[in-house]
């Protein structure tokens, strides 16, 4: 490590107690006096990423990169950029070259197992966490994400018996009961989860992970909420691809049903609850996220433990359900309005508009909580431009439709496929709430 300058190490003690701003200004008169200091620039770079200033930390990174090409410490922050931006790829790369620099150091191993967690490579987390063990058995963090492996893994003995230990070497270690807490919701026991993310909670109150998990505990209080929560855990359990399968294979089985009832109309009474039964258990796991995020927000005490960006979705989707309801209710009130006389073009022509569209502002539900769910991903942007695309469409239909223009059938027919390629998008690129 080089040698640093007075204002470097007295910002680095400031880092160490969270003071960031001081910290900054103790790093601007480092780089004023040395702008080729990179250990200088490596901090400004953690500090921005502490303080969610993502850009301008890729940016302090990659200047301590350059000048400090043989230092672990700068390749390991820009590998936590990465990760905070799901760069899975870039992170592990940063990663890599952390270890190879500083290969006796857990804490770089601890992040290889956390960028495989991230991406719910369980077995891969698991061989980098006992990587970082076999160099400090006592290390929290690779104790902490091999005991989350584990969880993932099934293997609920050895999850105990690990984050057992992390909690006897840390019992103030925040992340060691959120690691438990988490393995709490995997075992059904959301009152226990709770306790332990509501004491990480105390020992660090601005820890993510501990209020996420604590979302989802309040949310487990909920007896449907905790059956759906089984199967998102159960299917993060899954590899990706076999996850992918799961959810074609269940579409699969879903339309054979419906072809059977067709051609067997005697297996109607066994076969179609079947049909309704997936076809709700379907939509239950596509909105569950947002759904309960909305029940939660408007609860006395779990509006408080919601992230900002989590509350917005949360509106959005609130007003994205009423929809439908407002389409139909106004769709009546205009009806009432009309000369009833049969076979009316207007009169037609407004039912029809009313009824389908209404269907369709439900059936955008669908890929709205999809893109809702994600809205912290890096790539909501993206999905929310495709979104909006969705219900421009809608729009464009709707008043088409008013206007009895016979481009009309043709939009309709657009929206119809834009929907079913979203949902499929949404769900092969892991954007389901399962991927949560």
């Amino acid at each position: 490590m080089p040698t640093m300058s007075p204002h470097t190490a007295r910002a680095e003690l400031l880092l160490q107690q969270r003071r960031y701003d001081l910290a900054e200004q103790s790093l601007g008169a480092a780089l004023a006096t040395d702008p080729e200091d990179g250990y200088a620039h490596a901090l400004l770079g953690v500090c921005y990423l502490d303080t969610d200033r993502l850009p301008q930390a890729r940016e302090a990174l990659g200047k301590a990169v350059t000048l400090l090409p043989g230092e672990a410490m700068p390749h390991h922050c820009l590998g936590l950029l990465a990760l905070r931006e799901h760069r899975h790829g870039e992170a592990r790369a940063a990663a890599d070259e952390a270890v190879r620099l500083e290969p006796e150091s857990p804490g770089h191993h601890a992040l290889r197992a956390q960028i495989e967690a991230s991406a719910q490579k369980w077995a891969d987390a698991l061989r980098w966490a006992d990587r970082g063990l076999a160099l400090d058995g006592e290390d929290t963090t690779c104790l902490n994400l091999r005991g989350l492996a584990l969880t993932h893994l099934g293997r609920q003995s050895d999850a105990t018996e690990t984050l057992g230990d992390a909690l006897r070497h840390s019992p103030d270690d925040p992340l060691a009961h959120t690691s438990r807490g988490y393995q709490m919701l995997h075992a059904n026991q959301p009152k226990d989860a709770l306790e332990h993310f509501r004491e990480a909670l105390r020992l660090e109150p601005g820890f993510e992970p501990a209020k996420l998990g604590l979302i989802e505990a309040l949310k487990a209080k909920n007896p449907l909420y905790r059956l759906l929560l089984a199967f998102f855990l159960w299917m993060a359990r899954l590899s990706p691809g076999v996850r992918v399968g799961v959810l074609v294979g269940g579409y699969v089985l879903f339309r054979v049903a419906i072809g059977w009832r067709a051609a067997q109309p005697g297996m109607g009474m066994v076969l179609t609850p079947v049909i309704v039964a997936y076809i709700v258990f379907a939509v239950l796991t596509w909105i569950a996220v947002p759904a309960t995020d909305l029940l939660l927000r408007l609860s006395r005490y779990g509006r408080h433990a919601l992230p900002p960006s989590r509350r917005r979705a949360s509106t959005v989707f609130g007003l994205l359900l009423l929809l439908p309801f407002v389409v139909f209710a106004g769709g009546i009130a205009v009806l009432s309005m009309l000369p009833m006389e049969s076979g009316g073009e207007l009169f037609e022509r407004t039912t029809t508009a009313v009824g389908v569209y209404s269907v369709f502002a439900a059936l955008l539900l669908l890929p709205a909580a999809g893109v809702l769910t994600r809205v912290d991903h890096f790539r909501f942007s993206l999905y929310a431009k495709v979104l909006a695309g969705l219900y421009g469409i809608w729009l464009l239909g709707f008043g088409l439709a008013f206007i009895g223009h016979a481009a009309e059938g043709s939009v309709l027919t657009v929206l119809q496929f834009g929907l079913i390629g979203a949902i499929w998008f949404l769900a092969l690129s892991g954007t389901q709430p399962t991927s949560r």
